[in-house]
């Protein structure tokens, strides 16, 4: 069942991607906490570069997100996978939210494909 997450609530996001000093990723699993944004901000923020639709999740803040080289990294609320990071403003860590692909918008794919 989709429920949906509400604005603000933190969610956690992991991967190898690039830091504010790092120009190339780190070498270290980084695991950070980001909220998630609302989706109408998000997608006016994004209007001019990409088009937003309903299957996808924003996540981020002013001050921290995920970042090039975290693309396929997982959306995590707990022990649920709520989405697999998709992309980004190009080249922009922060400031900007990242754009998440909506697991639950491809559950029954999933199922079909994987047999599970």
């Amino acid at each position: 069942q989709d429920e949906p997450i509400e604005d603000g609530t933190c969610l956690q996001v992991s991967g190898w991607g690039k830091t504010e000093d790092e120009d190339y990723g780190s070498e270290d699993l980084r695991l950070i906490n980001i909220p998630v944004v609302n989706w109408e901000k998000c997608r006016k923020r994004f209007r001019k570069i990409h088009y937003l639709t309903k299957q996808m999740i924003c996540a981020g803040s002013e001050h921290i997100s995920a970042c090039h080289g975290d693309s396929g990294g997982p959306l995590v609320d707990g022990r649920k996978l709520v989405g697999v990071a998709s992309w980004a403003y190009p080249y922009v860590c922060v400031g900007y939210p990242v754009v998440f692909a909506k697991v639950s918008s491809v559950r029954s794919w999933i199922k079909f494909v994987s047999d599970v």
